[in-house]
C-alpha cells in the first residue's frame, strides 16, 4: 500500500490525477497534454543550457589565455585555492558544483577585465553539470570517474596558467568544454522519455 500511495502522490504532484477524500483517485482531463508539456519543458531547459554553455565556454577559453598572461601572484593563488577546494570536496564525497564555478570565476577575475567576471556571474553556475541546480544534473556527472576526469582537466588549465602559456591554457579549457558537452548529451538521453519526440539539442563546433 505504501508503494501505491507514493505512486499516487507522484502522479498528483504532476497534475495527472486527483485524490478526492472518500471518493477515490480520478484521472484528470487530457493527461497526455500535461505529459507533453512536461517533456517539452525538459527539452527547452536543456536546449537553453546548451546555448548558455556555448557562450560561457567561448568566454572562458579566451579568459584562460588572458589569465595566463595577466594574472598576479595573488590571483594565481586564488585559482589554486579553488582547485584544491574542488579536490577536497571530491575526496570527501561532497558536492563540487560551487567549487567548480569558483575555479572558473577566479580565472575570469585573473584576466583583469571586469566584464569577463560580470558575464560569467550573469550566466551563473547552472551551466555546471555537477551542480545540483544544473538542467543536466544527473547521477552520472556526480560519479567519481566523471569528477576525477574533470579535475584532471582543471589541473591542466592551472598548470598552463601558472606557466604563463596562453595557448596551452586555451587548449586545456577547450578540453573542459568537451567534457561538459558529453555530459549534456548523456543527460539529454538519460532524461528523454522513450515515447516523446523531443529532439536532442544541436551543438555547434567548439571555438
Amino acid at each position: 500500500m505504501q508503494v501505491v500511495r507514493e505512486a499516487v502522490a507522484a502522479l498528483s504532484a504532476e497534475g495527472l490525477v486527483e485524490s478526492r477524500h472518500g471518493a477515490g483517485v480520478f484521472v484528470l482531463d487530457h493527461p497526455t497534454r500535461k505529459i507533453s508539456a512536461l517533456t517539452a519543458d525538459m527539452g527547452n531547459r536543456i536546449s537553453q543550457a546548451v546555448n548558455v554553455l556555448e557562450v560561457r565556454m567561448g568566454i572562458e577559453i579566451e579568459s584562460a589565455g588572458l589569465a595566463a598572461q595577466r594574472r598576479s601572484p595573488a590571483q594565481e593563488a586564488r585559482i589554486q585555492e579553488a582547485f584544491f577546494e574542488f579536490e577536497r570536496l571530491l575526496q570527501s564525497g561532497e558536492p563540487t558544483g560551487k567549487a567548480d564555478f569558483a575555479f572558473h570565476r577566479e580565472i575570469a577575475a585573473a584576466t583583469n577585465n571586469p566584464f569577463y567576471v560580470e558575464i560569467l556571474d550573469a550566466l551563473g553556475d547552472r551551466t555546471i553539470p555537477c551542480d545540483r541546480n544544473s538542467p543536466w544534473y544527473s547521477a552520472e556527472v556526480l560519479s567519481r570517474e566523471y569528477l576525477s576526469g574533470l579535475q584532471r582537466e582543471h589541473l591542466r588549465v592551472l598548470q598552463a596558467i601558472s606557466a604563463g602559456d596562453a595557448d596551452a591554457a586555451r587548449d586545456a579549457m577547450r578540453a573542459i568544454s568537451r567534457v561538459h558537452a558529453t555530459a549534456t548529451d548523456n543527460a539529454f538521453l538519460a532524461n528523454r522519455p522513450a515515447t516523446t519526440n523531443v529532439r536532442r539539442p544541436r551543438r555547434r563546433a567548439n571555438p
